[in-house]
């Protein structure tokens, strides 16, 4: 679920310990001296952290993601917008950035203290459109907003931010700076786990999705879409923000129409009724059948019905991104996740056949190798496995999670020495960005272009 974006103090510390002796285990099984046994120890907690930290739906893929990769190290020091910061310091943001300096506009933004409020960059931006050109100053200050928001490594404010933006682009002449302020924007929110920025309450019309929380909802995908009806790049932004809301909800199990009418039977002749369990996944027709009024009514079972239609109504959107060649390879890599979560293996692997084009980016080369090799996984081909795990590092070198199933595969073969370098090197700072770790907020090419694109039209 959204509502919980990192994983408890608690459950670090028991997952760790749970990757402990698992890697303890492994390194008995195989032989592995006392070096081999402290690597995998090593990146066996490493990769159940990271997973605890982010969340992640069947076949590894990170259902919550961290802040986008396209936002650079510097850049990443700035985490929030402080009162203690001088007001000189707003000012020349604006101004460098209207100067089109983006290199110092970088370097200055990384060079003060951290955000805790948004008052003074809004009073800064407000003084510094009063000094002319009122159009183009508005247009620079809301895309200095969003560039501050894309840079934040505590999400806190980045909302109020998105929002002052949003504000300053209003009655705008310029139609592609608007169009790529949105794209920013969008990416923005969804590369810190922000699906309700993207939303609507209506959109989130399911019990399935988050239930125990009542967000603000800003509804910015259907306010861009009203106005760039046309944009795929926009629809697949609106179509991940589904996906990330929707959750994981841990390792999913397929329930056929038959199982489902032996429930419902169940159901009404049992005095004390039990729901399917969490990870049930339905067809529609199933899913119908358990909102019939004439059935015994549970709230568990309600959940169950909801995800999967939900999960099917992203398939749905998905299926028909799939047809606009901007977005048609990155849209079947999410389709086949969808179709894992819904527990259809046949339907993922249908997807995961079909040739990529045009040539996919990195980020999506590495997961559909990463896919198909849980896929493989799935069928004990190990040969074939070990293939796809290398096809992802092909993509993305050195990034974890393929490196780490692929060093299992080494390790149990009896290949401890290239397993070992294989580990050694994944660790190594700099770490490698992981396509699995930030899956949840889409591919990071798209806050990349769309603020490169909204610089070069503010130009």
């Amino acid at each position: 679920m959204v509502g919980s974006r990192r994983a408890s103090m608690g459950e670090s510390v028991q997952v760790k310990g749970v990757a402990r002796s698992g890697a303890k285990r492994m390194a008995r099984s195989v032989k592995t001296d006392h070096r081999s046994a402290r690597l995998l120890h090593r990146f066996s907690c490493s990769a159940v952290l990271s997973r605890s930290a982010a969340g992640r739906a069947p076949g590894g893929i990170a259902a919550v993601p961290i802040v986008s990769a396209v936002v650079t190290a510097a850049v990443l020091g700035a985490q929030s917008l402080s009162s203690a910061q001088p007001a000189s310091f707003h000012a020349d943001l604006f101004s460098l950035y209207h100067r089109g300096d983006y290199g110092a506009f970088v370097e200055r933004l990384s060079s003060f203290p951290p955000v805790r409020e948004i008052g003074p960059f809004r009073t800064a931006a407000e003084s510094w459109m009063r000094g002319g050109e009122p159009e183009q100053r508005r247009l620079i200050a809301a895309a200095v907003a969003v560039e501050v928001a894309a840079a934040l490594r505590n999400w806190t404010g980045g909302p109020e931010l998105l929002d002052a933006g949003r504000k300053w682009l209003k009655g705008s002449s310029h139609i592609e700076a608007q169009r790529h302020w949105y794209r920013a924007a969008l990416a923005t929110a969804l590369a810190h786990g922000d699906a309700d920025v993207v939303l609507t309450r209506e959109d989130v019309r399911s019990e399935a999705i988050n239930i125990r929380s009542r967000p603000t909802y800003r509804g910015y995908a259907n306010e861009a879409l009203a106005r760039f009806s046309d944009d795929e790049t926009l629809k697949l932004l609106r179509v991940i923000a589904f996906e990330l809301k929707i959750g994981a909800g841990g390792r999913a199990e397929w329930f056929d129409k038959d199982a489902i009418e032996r429930h419902i039977q169940s159901l009404k002749r049992s005095r004390n009724p039990q729901p399917l369990p969490p990870t049930a996944r339905l067809d529609m027709d199933s899913v119908a059948r358990l909102q019939k009024p004439d059935v015994v009514e549970l709230i568990g079972d309600r959940l169950v019905a909801d995800r999967s239609e939900q999960l099917w109504r992203v398939g749905d959107m998905l299926r028909q991104l799939q047809h606009h060649p901007t977005v048609a390879s990155e849209a079947t890599v999410r389709l086949a996740t969808v179709y894992t979560r819904l527990a259809r293996p046949d339907l993922a692997g249908t997807e995961l056949e079909r040739p990529l084009s045009p040539t996919p980016t990195p980020f999506v080369q590495y997961v559909a190798h990463f896919l198909r090799a849980r896929e493989f996984a799935r069928l004990n081909r190990d040969t074939d496995m070990e293939n796809a795990y290398r096809q992802a590092l092909d993509a993305i070198p050195r990034a974890q999670s393929a490196t780490f199933g692929l060093a299992s595969i080494l390790f149990r073969a009896g290949r401890r020495a290239e397993a070992e370098r294989l580990v050694a090197n994944a660790v190594s700072p700099p770490l490698a960005a992981d396509p699995i770790k930030i899956y949840g907020g889409g591919d990071p090419v798209h806050l990349r272009d769309a603020l490169s694109s909204l610089r070069e039209a503010l130009r």
